[in-house]
């Protein structure tokens, strides 16, 4: 009897404490109705300067085309915005997945991410880009592979990344022999690059072009490469079981005229 007793209170514990613990993991997922219901859209998104799309300000707020998007959408919906900053891209993708977040942008679709998420239509394509010190370059012996991608791949040299992004998997992929460096920001990555400590620097068209806008200087130590062919298709996300969401979210990028169709720049 003792046993049974001391059998059942176990049971309680643990049950007890496994409740809180999957509760505090795994949010109910919200889809339009409760989102309208609550007042309230969660967008989540990185909280680093990522231009032109994501700018961090000096009070701490965000702002960049990302942003005017959500706002957007949560006009559109009647609801408030608050955004849910996260430290990487990945792990939007992991809010959005646990119901911590309704929505997350903007994002690189992939295969893996779509096993954890679902993708709304693509509203822009961005060229894959490579940023080269002109100077290693040279050492290297390196403008035929400028030319020819294939003697750029055999590379054994460092190459830059933003960590946990799409990049960093392709990275690994396309440039087999090189040392892959992660780096917190792209102004981290793309000054690594102007010093000479890294070959090249794995970005797109959006951010690259916007970063030597503001910084044309640079343009004398680092050339920019596009490969052709190879693109960074950027969606929305939302939860697996979101499929009014998901829907109404598509049907906004086709009334805004940003259809998979356009494939917008």
């Amino acid at each position: 009897m003792r046993k049974h007793s001391a059998a059942i209170i176990v049971f309680l514990v643990l049950s007890a404490v496994w409740v809180p613990l999957a509760t505090a993991q795994d949010e109910p997922v919200r889809d339009c109705v409760e989102i309208m219901a609550s007042k309230k859209l969660f967008v989540a998104m990185v909280d680093k300067d990522y231009p032109p799309y994501i700018l961090q300000g000096r009070d701490g707020q965000l702002t960049g085309l990302s942003v005017d998007m959500a706002k957007d959408i949560a006009k559109e919906l009647g609801v408030s915005l608050e955004i849910v900053k996260t430290d990487s891209f990945n792990e939007i993708i992991d809010k959005v997945a646990a119901g911590q977040a309704d929505i997350g942008l903007p994002l690189s679709t992939t295969l893996s991410r779509a096993t954890k998420v679902k993708f709304t239509n693509i509203y822009r394509r961005l060229e894959i880009v490579l940023l080269l010190n002109r100077m290693k370059m040279a050492e290297a012996d390196l403008e035929a592979g400028m030319r020819h991608l294939d003697e750029l791949k055999k590379t054994t040299d460092a190459i830059g990344v933003i960590g946990r992004t799409s990049h960093e998997a392709g990275a690994l992929k396309h440039f087999p022999r090189a040392e892959v460096k992660t780096y917190d920001s792209i102004q981290a990555m793309i000054r690594a690059v102007e010093k000479g400590e890294i070959l090249l620097a794995v970005g797109n068209s959006g951010m690259t072009s916007a970063f030597l806008k503001e910084n044309p200087h640079l343009m004398v130590k680092l050339q920019p490469f596009t490969i052709e062919g190879r693109y960074d298709y950027v969606a929305m996300a939302v939860n697996l079981e979101a499929d009014h969401l998901l829907s109404w979210l598509n049907t906004y990028l086709n009334v805004r005229g940003m259809s998979v169709n356009m494939m917008v720049k």
